[in-house]
């Protein structure tokens, strides 16, 4: 008898602690994965042995990362920065674009932590914080040690990429050109890219890695999605 599939999202890593998770060529540490049947494509496809979320800190920065899977199938990738980093608070079209932050696309994303189930959520998890001695149990140590964070990021679709949520129009530009599924280790590879970019920019520098988007859109005027 075939097993039957669930319909409830699941926590692959219990709160507050961490999984060792292997992608692209290398293992994070993760504070969270999530399987979110509601969102992930139906059918055969790279997506298949997904998680939908996955949040870890960037070894190389200190940086909150976080790659949610949106309700359109695609992945978009997030890094939160604290309230001492330059750019707290902008919104995208704010952000100088001589800093050079161009994650796949461009961004597309700026917002402080949200509220809602941590499995749909762009916000870091929040850890009890500890009771200290000598204070009530309604103080503030009862509640949690989140601290709020600005968050950056991008989605995987633009009108060069494959969408499995979509329906694809024959006759349009991008399906004559060919889309592609930007997988998890992709998006990986691109939001530690994007958290390189943002600590350069605390440390008054452009990102020293060349990598450049490899999965490059076409040129503007071909593009509907980009004329902006």
């Amino acid at each position: 008898m075939p097993k039957k599939k669930t319909t409830t999202s699941q926590a692959l890593v219990p709160v507050g602690k961490t999984r060792t998770y292997p992608i692209a060529s290398t293992q994070i540490e993760a504070t969270q994965v999530f399987h979110i049947p509601a969102r992930h494509p139906s059918g055969d496809g790279p997506w298949q042995h997904e998680p939908d979320k996955l949040a870890w800190v960037d070894a190389s920065t200190g940086l909150a990362c976080t790659i949610l899977r949106r309700q359109d199938g695609v992945l978009g990738g997030y890094i939160g920065v604290g309230e001492d980093h330059p750019l707290f608070g902008f919104q995208v079209d704010a952000v100088p674009s001589a800093l050079g932050i161009s994650p796949h696309g461009g961004l597309d994303y700026a917002a402080p932590c949200e509220d809602g189930p941590a499995e749909i959520t762009i916000c870091h998890p929040i850890a009890a914080a500890r009771k200290r001695p000598g204070r009530s149990e309604d103080g503030d140590d009862g509640h949690s040690s989140h601290q709020p964070l600005w968050w950056f990021g991008f989605q995987c679709d633009r009108n060069h990429d494959l969408v499995p949520g979509r329906r694809v129009n024959p006759n349009d530009l991008g399906a004559e050109n060919g889309r592609v599924y930007r997988d998890l280790a992709y998006v990986y590879e691109q939001t530690c890219r994007l958290a390189r970019q943002l600590r350069a920019t605390v440390d008054g520098e452009h990102e020293s890695d060349p990598q450049h988007d490899p999965a490059s859109p076409p040129p503007v005027g071909l593009d509907p999605e980009r004329r902006r």
